[in-house]
């Protein structure tokens, strides 16, 4: 049976989605058309509760629905990805669980200047990083932003853009914390080529929790992009001051925060990359949605300050194979608290051809976090091997062998746990 918290969110997520849908459907008859596919898997596990002792077995059958469309460019535009599934266990080590992933981004011209912008963003995130990642250490994060975004030339190389968006955020759990926040922004650019812009902006962000505290954050900053034949830069450069009200307790902070991202064209067939971002924010912001290597910890007070870094490089070769290594490392810290939570580590992806219609798969990812103040630090290692197999034009058969460890200074903290999955996916559009 279902949990009743998923009920709960699939209600409270349903008046988005169908909003998602109303605005996506009547743009499907255009020259890109959609995808639309679905997929069944089964995982064996030796481990699947991830602990050091008396390791249980099981096997989920998970079964997936996905789809992504992007419009035309017009006076409406959208784009769209999204895949949700449903989880069973053979022994019942867990409930059934719903898994959902959703990026939608759309935008209608309202007048020549005032264009109104949508968004939503579904995840399943990890509650707790010290903690083993299995669905009791998950929940679904979900982030709806909408609002007006008037844009003024000021003259032909000077161009000014003002916003004013409304954002809530709601947590699957009710343990979690929910937030309503208003953000205005103005930003001002100068064209100096096509290729080079520099411009100012400031940004005002007044949330609201639902246990009443209050957050104000404001952010001046000064933004830059240059692009030459093969390299491209962006980012920014600023202040933040921020502050939280509850009761009477205040919290004042500040910090130099920025953002930075480089791609370079270093072949015909390479592209290196290398982000970096420096942040003061709250768990309730879409921070772990814009970057994919942090964990934010759900059951910490509100504030925090995150710097990540990551650099790789991405390889397509003349017989179809690809690869993809990046290196990262990033740093948590929580405002209300002494704790710190550091990560860094190195990812792999790489996919070969051996016969037609027959590719191999690798993949490794290695990680050391560290955690203050426990002083603890934990090693992991996910690694996997596998082939992928086109039966058809439309049917692909998948199939997979890994190995997931932790080691920890910490023994109560460490497992490991071997498994094998096999899959099939159908692409219906």
């Amino acid at each position: 049976m279902v949990k009743a918290s998923e009920c709960r969110v699939v209600s409270g997520y349903g008046k988005w989605l169908v909003l998602v849908l109303s605005m996506t459907i009547p743009l499907v008859a255009v020259a890109e058309p959609p995808t639309l596919s679905g997929g069944v898997t089964s995982r064996y596990s030796d481990n699947v509760t991830r602990v050091p002792d008396g390791a249980q077995d099981d096997v989920e059958t998970r079964t997936t629905l996905s789809f992504a469309h992007q419009t035309d460019p017009g006076a409406c535009n959208a784009r769209t990805r999204a895949e949700f599934g449903y989880g069973v266990w053979s022994d019942d080590t867990f409930e059934p669980e719903l898994y959902s992933e959703l990026d939608f981004l759309g935008d209608c011209s309202v007048t020549d200047n005032i264009r109104w912008e949508l968004s939503d963003y579904l995840r399943d995130v990890v509650q707790d990083g010290r903690n083993v990642d299995t669905p009791d250490n998950r929940t679904r994060k979900n982030i709806f932003r909408t609002g007006p975004v008037l844009t003024v030339r000021l003259s032909q190389v000077d161009r000014l853009e003002i916003s004013a968006q409304y954002e809530n955020t709601e947590f699957e759990e009710n343990s979690e914390i929910d937030s309503e926040r208003l953000l205005g922004s103005a930003w001002v650019t100068r064209s100096f080529s096509p290729s080079t812009d520099l411009g100012v902006r400031f940004l005002a962000d007044r949330a609201e929790l639902e246990t009443g505290e209050e957050i104000d954050r404001d952010t001046a900053s000064l933004t830059f992009r240059k692009a030459w034949s093969a390299t491209q830069i962006q980012g920014a450069l600023g202040f933040t001051e921020y502050e939280s009200r509850f009761m009477d307790q205040v919290l004042e902070s500040d910090a130099i925060v920025g953002n930075f991202t480089l791609e370079r064209d270093v072949s015909a067939s390479t592209v290196a990359f290398l982000s970096a971002t420096h942040e003061l924010t709250d768990q309730t912001s879409d921070i772990d949605v814009r970057i994919g290597d942090i964990t934010i910890n759900l059951r910490e007070q509100v504030g925090v300050e995150v710097t990540t870094i990551r650099a790789g490089m991405r390889t397509v070769y003349s017989d179809r194979s690809n690869m993809e290594l990046a290196l990262f490392s990033n740093r948590t810290e929580y405002l209300q608290s002494a704790e710190e939570e550091d990560g860094r580590g190195a990812d792999f992806r790489y996919r070969l051809p051996v016969v037609s219609r027959l590719d191999g798969l690798l993949g490794a990812r290695v990680e050391r976090r560290s955690f203050q103040p426990e002083d603890r630090d934990d090693t992991l290692v996910n690694v996997h091997v596998g082939l992928s197999y086109q039966a058809t034009r439309k049917l692909d058969l998948v199939g997979r062998v890994g190995r997931s460890s932790r080691d920890s200074n910490v023994p109560t903290t460490e497992y490991e746990d071997n498994w094998f999955e096999l899959g099939l996916n159908y692409r219906f559009l």
